[in-house]
């Protein structure tokens, strides 16, 4: 997934995006790294300077949902494999 927003502000603030917190999500802030906060125990968040920001979260599945899709293709080729040459 990916989210863009842009924002100005007038005092360092929080923005808080609507998209529940999970592992894997990332931000930038003008194209640089920024931390990733938890909002409200669920959203997404990320402190900002005052000033205009654009903001780029996105999601990149952790390693571990990787490995899980990996095995489950591989054992989706094993049963098709075994039907068809029973």
């Amino acid at each position: 997934g990916h989210i863009t927003a842009t924002t100005t502000t007038a005092v360092p603030t929080q923005v808080v995006v609507s998209e529940s917190w999970y592992p894997g999500w990332q931000v930038t802030v003008n194209s640089q790294p920024a931390p990733l906060v938890r909002a409200n125990l669920a959203f997404l968040g990320v402190n900002v300077s005052a000033g205009q920001h654009r903001l780029d979260f996105t999601y990149q599945p952790p390693w571990y949902y990787l490995v899980g899709k990996l095995i489950s293709v591989v054992a989706l080729i094993i049963v098709i494999y075994g039907h068809l040459f029973r």
